[in-house]
């Protein structure tokens, strides 16, 4: 224990009291938070997925998949977790609609991306300045919001940082000292030959896995083959002596499910073998003279199911690729071909949609995300609503510069010229900024040279914002080094944090609303951007309805009706807007609308407002009464 203690510093340590901080908090704060609407349907395909590991699947998992239409190509290895941590956590009472236990998993994972934040960071600073700028990161009330409510982006987000900071770590220990390998000529051949055998190994099994995706069409073929063979064939004899006259579709169906069995057991037993392996090629090392251990297989993991989060993820293992191509030279191919080998078999196991679909479903996906065109709602930027394809260039930029804390936007400015101050000086690592900078800056040039669809302001881009906050380092690095004081430093980290702490507390539990002061803050902001864009201010309404209206009141609702009916206790009819012919929106006693698109103004203009959720002064939902209004 003393040596565990001498080992752990103060930032260390006061990162840990920092997260244990937020994890007790969260235990407070998680039922406040309201579905956004996107869970619903990360519900349903996490579901599918889940049924696929249990083996409670009862459906053709290919026509189960294709009924997701392009929401299929969403990874699910996050969400996934969110329903096993639904069935371990979730008592008898527990409803699994308002998804508040997700909620809580969601945010853990933010947390464990705080924490690889706070690991990379140290490749660029020392600890002190490296807790400060993790604790900008983890303080902005943008991704403190996302971090309870998104099921996707902030997961995303978090991985890819996660196998960036895993990946480096491993890249920087890939090698061992001359003291620590064995030199002699005899003792060189066993090693080259062994990693020669387990890289042919790694690829055999990758191809097995990924090409278990072709057994589906192949045992429908079969099927098909020996059931209209009727006992004219010998194979057609034998599905018959096995068989009991039920329909082609039937024998499929059981065909397919086996299929999933087998590659159910197999997702489960190929993490122990690869473990097997590697800990064998870990006692190898000092033979070898670089690293093939459980470190590396944890860094492969990470980026492999990161993939399985969301495909884009891609580029956080090539990020890593690049970085150790550029360490190490062509010593790097061999470790890295481990590293891709090992990330493409856990890619596998954990993202079933790649059980039925193999190769195909990944590039699918890929092209998929590059453009996202299946969205074509109005957008509100400056003022005005538009179409996704009419926003300017600036819309992800401005943006950026509006929802990050005021701080933030300054340090991450001024950290980037003292960057390249430091870089022209030849005080910095070349390689180490220059992957932080292309990590921002390449996807910031494609979403401004090809105009991609954009929505929701820029949550899709989540994962590409931690340079951003990387570069504050350097300037808190900067203002330490003058101030020199740690008294005083500390008073600054606290000051630099104010405003996201403050607004943390002051918007709970719309964070993610956040706009800073050079727009107004949120009230500024209100009516000229979007702020309550996933409506789950719909929970704070839904509360209200339920303590002051009588049951049996019948209540209409812009969008889906489904969020209201499960946070409503009492027995009240809610309809669609939509859905309800124009004759009998006058039977209605009362509306909910969001302030999203102007509806608040535009339905029923007269009817007197019953209530509002607000934050800031900026209303974010409200109750209209009215019976015998014209809409």
């Amino acid at each position: 224990m003393k040596k565990l203690a001498k080992k752990i510093s103060t930032p260390d340590l006061l990162l840990i009291i920092f997260i244990m901080m937020n994890f007790i908090l969260g235990f407070f704060i998680y039922p406040d938070y309201g579905i956004s609407t996107d869970e619903n349907v990360e519900t349903r395909r996490s579901s599918l997925a889940f049924s696929m590991y249990t083996g409670t699947i009862d459906t053709v998992p290919a026509e189960a998949y294709r009924e997701l239409i392009y929401t299929k190509y969403y990874g699910t290895a996050i969400s996934t977790a969110a329903r096993l941590a639904e069935r371990l956590f979730g008592g008898d009472d527990y409803n699994p609609l308002l998804q508040e236990i997700p909620h809580f998993t969601y945010f853990v994972i933010f947390l464990a991306g705080v924490v690889a934040f706070y690991s990379l960071a140290q490749h660029f600073f020392g600890q002190w300045v490296a807790l400060g700028s993790t604790l900008l990161f983890s303080t902005q009330p943008l991704l403190f919001g996302h971090g309870w409510i998104n099921p996707k982006d902030t997961p995303h987000m978090s991985v890819f940082i996660i196998v960036v900071a895993a990946g480096f770590r491993v890249v920087d220990h890939w090698f061992l000292k001359p003291d620590q390998a064995i030199l002699e000529p005899s003792a060189q051949k066993k090693p080259v030959r062994y990693h020669q055998i387990f890289i042919t190994t790694l690829t055999i099994l990758t191809l097995l896995l990924w090409g278990s995706a072709g057994l589906y069409p192949l045992a429908d073929q079969l099927v098909d083959d020996a059931y209209q063979a009727a006992g004219d064939s010998l194979a057609g004899k034998l599905f018959q002596s096995l068989t009991t006259g039920g329909s082609l579709e039937g024998y499929q169906l059981i065909a397919s499910l086996k299929i999933v069995e087998f590659q159910r057991w197999t997702a489960f037993l190929t993490p122990f073998l690869l473990v097997v392996g590697f800990l064998a090629a870990q006692r190898k090392n000092r033979l070898g003279g670089w690293q093939a251990d459980l470190a590396l297989l944890a860094a492969a993991a990470a980026w492999g199911i990161a993939i399985s989060t969301r495909v884009l993820t891609l580029a956080a293992g090539g990020i890593v690729g690049l970085y150790a191509l550029l360490q190490w030279k062509q010593k790097a191919i061999r470790p890295l071909v481990i590293y891709s080998l090992t990330a493409s078999i856990f890619s596998f196991i954990s993202w079933p949609f790649l059980w039925i679909s193999g190769p195909k479903g990944l590039i699918e996906s890929l092209i998929t995300f590059s453009d996202y065109s299946h969205w074509r709602k109005l957008i509100l930027f400056e003022g005005q609503l538009v179409f996704p394809e009419e926003l300017p260039r600036r819309y992800i930029p401005k943006l950026m510069a509006l929802q990050f804390t005021e701080p933030v936007v300054v340090l991450a400015l001024t950290g980037f010229l003292i960057s390249l101050i430091l870089l022209w000086r030849r005080k910095t690592d070349l390689v180490k900024l220059g992957l932080l900078v292309a990590w921002f800056i390449l996807p910031m040039l494609y979403l401004l040279i090809a105009r991609p669809i954009t929505y929701n302001n820029f949550r899709q881009y989540l994962f590409i914002i931690p340079p951003l906050f990387i570069l504050t380092g350097y300037s808190l690095e900067a203002l330490t080094n003058w101030i020199k004081k740690p008294v005083l430093n500390a008073f600054l980290i606290l000051a630099l944090l104010a405003p996201g702490l403050i607004s943390i507390y002051r918007l709970h539990p719309y964070q993610y609303i956040y706009y800073n002061q050079f727009t107004g803050g949120v009230e500024g902001a209100f009516r000229k951007y979007e702020l309550d864009y996933w409506h789950t201010a719909l929970k704070e309404t839904t509360e209200y309805l339920d303590e002051n209206l009588p049951p049996d009141s019948k209540i209409l609702i812009w969008g889906n009706d489904s969020r209201a009916k499960y946070y409503a206790e009492k027995i009240y009819r809610i309809d669609s807007i939509d859905l309800i012919p124009q004759a009998e929106i006058a039977d209605y006693d009362y509306v909910i609308l969001p302030s999203r698109y102007f509806l608040d103004k535009t339905l029923f203009p007269d009817a007197p407002i019953l209530y509002t959720v607000e934050r800031d002064n900026a209303i974010l939902m409200l109750i209209k009464e009215i019976k015998n209004s014209n809409p």
